[in-house]
């Protein structure tokens, strides 16, 4: 089963026909600035949507404009990482990472729990309590990053996922980043203007020209 993206891309003035298709893999997309790497991640999210054609994953329609068919982000089990640090302003890291799993469902303990889990295991633990004003650029995206993988999404978005990271401490970020990928078996897109970001995390690369 696959993620598959074929139709009109339009965000403003900009329009772009995307044909893409993602198995069980983190596929690498790289491409000049303005060629709609971001807008196509924005469609998947349920953030924007196709002017034409389809968008599905493991052939369950998500958005098909012709049959006026449109999941909302909210129903889609897509965990993404953009380069403007989404976090929640008012909440905690540790309740920023639980926030997804109450989303779906858990329990404020066990989503805690669970969050608690991930930021040790991803050496985060020192922020559970940190508000993300306090946050340094680099720590909010390695938050972010947790929270994009902690209810074990089906899809997995990532724009320039480790650009604030420093140089001291990204190789080993990359080296956790690929085993989560590894293990969740999820379609994976991850966009970098990086070569090392790519050709550490990808298992496959395509161009948008």
């Amino acid at each position: 089963m696959s993620l598959v993206v074929n139709g009109r891309v339009e965000r403003g003035t900009f329009s772009r026909d995307v044909d893409l298709l993602v198995d069980h893999e983190v596929l690498g997309v790289v491409g000049a600035n303005g060629s709609g790497k971001t807008s196509m991640l924005r469609v998947i999210a349920g953030l924007d949507r196709l002017k034409t054609g389809t968008l599905s994953v493991s052939n369950t329609a998500w958005d098909v404009p012709d049959a006026g068919v449109f999941v909302e982000t909210e129903q889609r089990k897509v965990g993404m990482v953009f380069q403007d640090h989404t976090l929640l302003p008012f909440a905690s890291v540790l309740d920023n990472v639980a926030f997804p799993l109450r989303r779906a469902g858990q329990s404020k303990v066990d989503a805690r729990k669970t969050a608690r889990a991930m930021l040790v295991d991803a050496q985060c633990e020192h922020l559970c309590d940190v508000m993300p004003a306090q946050l340094s650029g680099g720590q909010a995206q390695r938050v972010c990053i947790v929270r994009a993988l902690v209810a074990k999404p089906s899809v997995i978005l990532l724009d320039e996922p480790l650009s604030a990271i420093d140089e001291g401490s990204v190789d080993e970020l990359r080296s956790w980043l690929r085993q989560q990928l590894t293990a969740t078996g999820a379609h994976c897109i991850l966009v970098s203007h990086s070569r090392s970001d790519v050709d550490s995390l990808c298992d496959r690369v395509v161009e948008l020209s």
